[in-house]
């Protein structure tokens, strides 16, 4: 009960949950796995069903993150590493709880097996054995410093001592009292933030990258509180409580904890961590363009929503018409924005259509030249550098060309590209005690002498 209290209120997942993205997800994928390796890894007879079960959770995990398709192999290494030094060494390693050998070498296997079988599907369909994300994003340990930056500022420092704090007395009990599960949510959540301190971090806000290893951190903090003795199980539960409301007080007003470098898409940083997390006060808006779609309930509070909302309703009858006059040729259309825009034409103009991603998230495009821009968004291609390999390591110029921010000659070529649709949105967000004005710029450009 502790415990899922405390997963309830934790501001990350509060968020995550209307976030529309796979991140609450990749979290029940975590404590899936981690119940299902608990029951593969026990002694005694397995049923059909729990072999499923895990192999289940196991796709499940091996796919919905890159990253927690790691971790699963971590973790699941450990286990067996740990079983065979158990089996090795007993009278020196009675703290490793019991582990089954065989378990832990078929939940290894399968793991192992899971993730070769999705890497053979991607180079059979995809010609590369990676998810193409995780190639533009690849980290290493020239990325540490930045990595550690992105999980250190992901909350505020007295969020994490007392996490940390409640967190080793949760690890002390379970290896006390040898708790397989506990000790495998401890490991995940140690894997995890191992992994992420070693990526390049992430622009989004809501500790969105640790999100899936919280979850089980958060239960092995609980089972610490739980450990104490009755008075200061309650004064420890009360002040987790009382922290994690606090924090979703200040998280609803606007207040954010992300590190400034992992807000450079905008000037204002501020701005920019305010905008990402959205409002559930929701907020007021103008603009230059159109009127916005209607929005699901759950985005209707959400700054980048409304802005790209607000440039489908000025850009879209443009691109419609010059699809229309291009006679069935497939008009290109590049960006750094892989996101709910492109998604968007993508629906209203199937096979009509090519995206370029110019950061190489979604597209391979510019995976042969080199002198990128590498950043925590991928590897950046701008317009300016892509004139002067058009047709060598890279395609030729897009018909279309859709980004944010200010017309300028560092952004925008005026020998190569024109403007034809621009939109400005001076959006006020909503807070408890404050509203924070944010502002900016998108436009949509077409290549000079292309006409359909």
């Amino acid at each position: 009960m502790v415990a899922a209290l405390l997963v309830a209120l934790a501001f990350p997942l509060v968020y995550w949950a209307t976030g529309e993205l796979e991140t609450d997800l990749a979290a029940a994928s975590v404590l899936w796995f981690v119940l299902s390796l608990h029951t593969r890894l026990t002694e005694g007879p397995h049923s059909l069903r729990s072999n499923a079960a895990f192999v289940a959770s196991a796709v499940l995990i091996a796919t919905v993150r890159p990253d927690t398709m790691i971790v699963a192999l971590l973790v699941s290494g450990a286990a067996l590493a740990a079983s065979g030094l158990r089996v090795a060494t007993p009278n020196r390693t009675r703290w490793i709880p019991a582990i089954q050998l065989r378990g832990a070498v078929i939940a290894f296997g399968s793991v192992v097996m899971v993730t070769l079988v999705l890497g053979l599907f991607r180079e059979l369909v995809f010609h590369s054995w990676l998810p193409q994300p995780e190639i533009a994003k690849l980290g290493g340990i020239s990325w540490f410093t930045r990595g550690f930056s992105y999980v250190f500022s992901s909350f505020p420092y007295w969020m994490w001592l007392t996490f940390l704090i409640l967190f080793g007395l949760g690890v002390a009990w379970c290896l006390v009292r040898r708790s397989l599960v506990g000790c495998l949510g401890a490991a995940t959540f140690a894997a995890g933030v191992f992994v992420i301190a070693f990526s390049r971090g992430d622009w989004m806000g809501g500790a969105r990258l640790l999100v899936p290893y919280l979850a089980p951190g958060l239960v092995v903090m609980a089972a610490g509180a739980t450990s104490l003795s009755t008075l200061w199980r309650r004064v420890a539960v009360i002040a987790v409580v009382a922290v994690e409301c606090f924090t979703l007080v200040l998280f609803a007003n606007g207040t954010t904890w992300l590190s400034s470098e992992f807000t450079q898409l905008v000037p204002s940083s501020a701005s920019a961590s305010a905008a990402d997390f959205g409002s559930p006060f929701g907020g007021s808006w103008t603009s230059t363009g159109g009127h916005a779609s209607q929005l699901p309930w759950y985005t209707s509070w959400d700054f980048i929503s409304t802005r790209d909302s607000v440039f489908l309703a000025s850009a879209t009858p443009i691109v419609r018409r010059l699809i229309t006059a291009s006679d069935g040729k497939v008009v290109t259309i590049a960006s750094n924005q892989a996101g709910l825009i492109f998604y968007t034409w993508a629906n209203d103009f199937p096979g009509k259509i090519r995206f370029i991603d110019m950061q190489g998230i979604a597209t391979d495009d510019f995976s042969r030249c080199t002198s990128l821009t590498q950043s925590f968004a991928g590897n950046l291609m701008t317009l300016t550098h892509w004139v002067s390999v058009a047709g060598k390591c890279a395609p030729a110029l897009p018909d279309l060309y859709f980004t944010l921010g200010p017309v300028s000659a560092s952004t925008l070529p005026a020998r190569y590209y024109h403007v034809v649709s621009y939109v400005s949105i001076l959006y006020d967000r909503g807070g408890l005690t404050t509203t924070i004005p944010l502002y900016e710029t998108e436009y949509l450009a077409q290549r000079n002498g292309w006409s359909p």
